[in-house]
Order: structure tokens, then C-alpha cells, then sequence
């Protein structure tokens, strides 16, 4: 592996740890919003701040958040396999 194929797993690792953060926060946001309205309190602001929220957190779950795509994960993997055929026995000897 190079550093550029480096970079890239570093960088779809972290994506993946952000998203996680964001839909945790949503989590908890969304259970507050949802037992103050319980109890009748109403906060306009609160309620469009919860609604972007849950937009973001959806479209970072769905649209991947600028991490890298598929194909380059694959790419890399590809490559590593090639370069080094004992990783394919090593991965054949998993499943």
C-alpha cells in the first residue's frame, strides 16, 4: 500500500466515525424534542433545528458524507491482493 491508499482508508475510516457521531447526537436531539412535546412544550426554533438535523444526518448516512467511494476501496484492496497473493489465501481461508 502506498500513501495514497493510506489516505484513503484514513479518510473512510474517520467519515465513518463522524456519521456515527452525527446520527448519535440526532438520537438524542429527537428524544428530547419528542418528550418536550409530550409534555406540551413547544419551541418553534427547536423544531426546525430538529428537522435539519435529521435531513443532515440522512444525507450523511445515505450520501456517504465525503468519503471515499466504493470503487476506490476496491481499487485499493484489488491491488494489494495483486501485489501480494498471499493476502487472496489468506482471505480465500476466512470464509
Amino acid at each position: 500500500m502506498d500513501k495514497n491508499d493510506i489516505r484513503i482508508y484514513l479518510s473512510a475510516r474517520k467519515s465513518e466515525a463522524r456519521i456515527k457521531v452525527l446520527q448519535i447526537f440526532t438520537i438524542g436531539i429527537m428524544s428530547v424534542f419528542i418528550t418536550l412535546q409530550a409534555f406540551g412544550i413547544e419551541i418553534p426554533i427547536f423544531s426546525y433545528a430538529v428537522s435539519g438535523l435529521v435531513i443532515a444526518s440522512l444525507a450523511a448516512s445515505i450520501g456517504g458524507w465525503a468519503s471515499p467511494s466504493k470503487s476506490e476501496l476496491l481499487d485499493i484492496i484489488e491491488r494489494e491482493i495483486n501485489n501480494n497473493p498471499s493476502a487472496l489465501r489468506y482471505i480465500s481461508g476466512k470464509e
